[in-house]
């Protein structure tokens, strides 16, 4: 039976933290690598809050898109 990995990462990210951290420690247990999983997209509402970090580079990136910097 083939996975959906895409599927599996959409669910892991709809999980609580408790059940994610469980779910971590499953993966472990079996000697699967979570990082093999895609990354999915984020719904707005769950948008985590920007670091000082990253919303000066977002603002920077809105001052000169093509910046290398």
């Amino acid at each position: 039976m083939e996975l959906n990995k895409q599927d599996i990462a959409k669910r892991f990210c709809a999980l609580s933290v408790e059940k994610q951290k469980a779910f971590l420690n499953t993966l472990k247990e079996r000697g699967i690598d979570f990082s093999l999983l895609p990354i999915v997209r984020q719904s707005l509402e769950n948008s985590p809050i920007l670091s000082y970090a990253q919303h000066r580079h977002w603002f920077l990136w809105q001052l000169d898109p093509q910046s290398t910097a």
